[in-house]
């Protein structure tokens, strides 16, 4: 007696490193529960593969060579909010998971982590769950959900190329209270340094803020 063929997830793959996308098609391929239904190297031509080839996952870079992937994320699950989409990205974890969430994505993974992490947060999605880093799960690492209003706009302003004086301006606000939101911003976020302050910043600007 012939054994059932089993259903495999259809995953679309957005990558616009071709060498890490053959990567993550190769690997997703080698599990028995998914194949890859199409893949992409830039965000236009994804609302268009997820018509016509129907995915339940797709693993998105943030940073592609034609715009941001957040928009992508936001365009496509407006139309198929079925979607199960794990965000895998070099961008810092403490600034974008959280958004991402936001938008609708299901995981977010940072790309020096194992590949077989790939296949265990596809995994816990298509099983109706979720993947994300601790800071968004629940647990006490630092990200940019925890700023205050104004410490999000000092933030902006710092991710804008903005120094003290200029930001204190623009908010009206004095050149210490200024410093204070800054320390207080570098204390949230988890960094010591002023240039890692402004690494972050203008890496969240960059990504569609």
């Amino acid at each position: 007696m012939n054994q059932p063929v089993p259903i495999k997830d259809r995953v679309l793959v957005v990558d616009d490193h071709p060498l890490v996308r053959l990567g993550l098609v190769q690997l997703i391929n080698q599990h028995p529960a998914f194949m890859v239904c199409a893949e992409t190297g830039t965000g236009a031509e994804v609302p268009g593969l997820v018509q016509r080839e129907d995915p339940d996952l797709m693993v998105l870079d943030l940073t592609l060579s034609d715009g941001s992937g957040l928009g992508v994320l936001r365009e496509v699950l407006a139309v198929a909010p079925h979607l199960g989409v794990l965000v895998v990205s070099m961008l810092d974890a403490r600034v974008y998971a959280e958004r991402c969430r936001q938008a609708g994505a299901r995981g977010y993974l940072a790309k020096e982590g194992a590949p077989t992490t790939v296949l265990e947060a596809l995994g816990a999605i298509a099983g109706g769950g979720t993947w994300f880093p601790d800071a968004i799960a629940g647990g006490d690492k630092p990200s940019v959900a925890n700023l205050s209003p104004r410490e999000l706009e000092v933030f902006d302003l710092v991710g804008r190329g903005l120094p003290t004086r200029a930001i204190a301006d623009k908010l009206g606000l004095s050149d210490k209270t200024v410093e204070a939101h800054k320390a207080n911003l570098k204390k949230k976020l988890g960094v010591h340094h002023a240039h890692e302050l402004v690494r972050l910043a203008i890496g969240w600007k960059e990504g569609g803020a």
